[in-house]
């Protein structure tokens, strides 16, 4: 009867050390998945924020140009702290600059509703002037016809006009578009009036000496 029960037991010692064996790998690659899946998350948190930031970062720009009369890629918005988590709005950030300091951003979102400040910096730029509508050659340049923006000094087109006076009443050298920037060597130089007509050579100026009677000179 020993004989007959021994390679029984044997057989169950067997199978159970491979179900120990296989619950043991299971209890392992289960631990493994679920750090696995831990990372995952977090990375695609951290991408989701790097999306966020980058969207919330172009608003800012927009915002601050329109607000400064600076080009928006002069704007350094910075949002690179990552203890700084940005709600996914559901719609576009309210920007606005609440303080005069040029330097604070207000963001806020509605859906879900949050506040936050975010810090800025106005990079430096050159003021010039742009046409706000086409002017023809020999048209005379009026402030009416321009604008003054701020352009990055990378930006800027040789020769601009920066002192708006200096050239007001001169003619135009060449027709020019709306949003062209000022330029000197567009315009000719020379100041002229509204409807100033050159005179022809051979035409005398009314009381010139040369159309005076003896008398009258008398």
């Amino acid at each position: 009867m020993k004989m007959s029960i021994n390679p029984l037991v044997s057989r169950l010692k067997t199978q159970r050390s491979r179900w120990i064996r296989w619950a043991g790998a299971g209890r392992y690659w289960w631990v493994f998945l679920t750090a696995a899946l831990s990372l995952a998350n977090g990375a695609m948190a951290e991408r989701d924020q790097t999306a966020i930031k980058a969207s919330a970062t172009t608003q800012i720009q927009n915002a601050a140009a329109s607000a400064f009369q600076t080009p928006a890629d002069s704007v350094e918005v910075r949002l690179g702290d990552k203890r700084l988590v940005l709600p996914d709005c559901q719609s576009d950030f309210a920007v606005s600059f609440p303080f005069n300091d040029r330097a604070t951003t207000q963001l806020e979102c509605s859906d879900p509703a949050w506040r936050g400040f975010v810090q800025i910096r106005l990079g430096t730029g050159i003021s010039v002037f742009r046409y706000v509508m086409p002017l023809e050659e020999g048209e005379v340049l009026k402030r009416s016809h321009v604008a003054r923006h701020m352009v990055s000094a990378d930006g800027a087109q040789a020769g601009p006009v920066v002192v708006l006076d200096d050239v007001l009443d001169f003619a135009m050298g060449q027709p020019v578009e709306a949003g062209e920037i000022v330029l000197q060597a567009t315009l000719t130089g020379h100041q002229r009036g509204v409807n100033f007509q050159p005179q022809p050579p051979n035409r005398k100026a009314p009381g010139s000496l040369s159309t005076l009677s003896p008398e009258a000179i008398d």
